[in-house]
């Protein structure tokens, strides 16, 4: 019966050892590339946990769009094909002129690093101008970061940030240049958002 005993508690250290060890093995990351509808390839350090997760807040703009509607188009990584069709439209949303949208990163913050942080992915040869800003806690939106159009698809955070600031949240604000207001998609359309530098979130 002792011997039985033993070897059951043995059986438990082992057990509890090989768990402890899998728990403090950090798993891999592996870095992602993309490429936007304007050719500029990027490169996502965390991989996975780079992009938007949920949608905080969506304000159609005037006129807005007809098609291509649901603000939750734009989370997750870019998966726009350039196709056209009915499912390719499903990949973006289109916020209309003077239109905004809010989304929050959940498993990762934003970071100040080197080079580029932030990168929008807009449907089209060029970037509709959109403005950009960035939020701690999704109330304060003083950090107005910039401007994308053209062929420039990234943002540069570390003039308007302090050392060590983590964000949460990113404001995309239609321009109201008005270059698409013709159509059925007015606005910029949006396919993902993306932190390039970035850090996993603190539970």
């Amino acid at each position: 019966m002792k011997k039985a005993v033993v070897l059951v508690l043995c059986g438990l250290a082992m057990a509890l050892s090989v768990l402890a060890c899998g728990q403090g093995k950090e798993e891999e990351v592996v870095p992602l590339e993309a490429t936007t509808t304007q050719g500029n390839r990027l490169t996502f350090p965390q991989g996975e946990i780079s992009w938007a997760d949920a949608v905080v807040s969506f304000t159609p703009g005037n006129p807005a769009a007809g098609r291509s509607t649901d603000p939750k188009a734009a989370l997750g990584k870019p998966d726009y094909q350039g196709t056209d069709d009915a499912q390719d439209e499903a990949t973006y949303v289109s916020i209309g002129h003077g239109g905004e949208l809010v989304l929050e990163f959940r498993d990762n913050v934003l970071v100040d690093g080197d080079g580029q942080d932030l990168a929008i992915f807009e449907i089209g040869p060029e970037v509709e101008p959109m403005l950009i800003a960035i939020s701690q806690d999704g109330a304060d939106w003083s950090l107005e970061v910039g401007r994308v159009e053209g062929a420039t698809c990234t943002i540069d955070i570390a003039p308007y940030v302090e050392p060590g600031q983590r964000f949460r949240f990113v404001k995309l604000m239609d321009a109201a240049a008005g270059k698409s207001n013709d159509s059925e998609w007015p606005g910029a359309d949006i396919n993902a958002v993306g932190a390039i530098n970035t850090l996993p979130a603190v539970p």
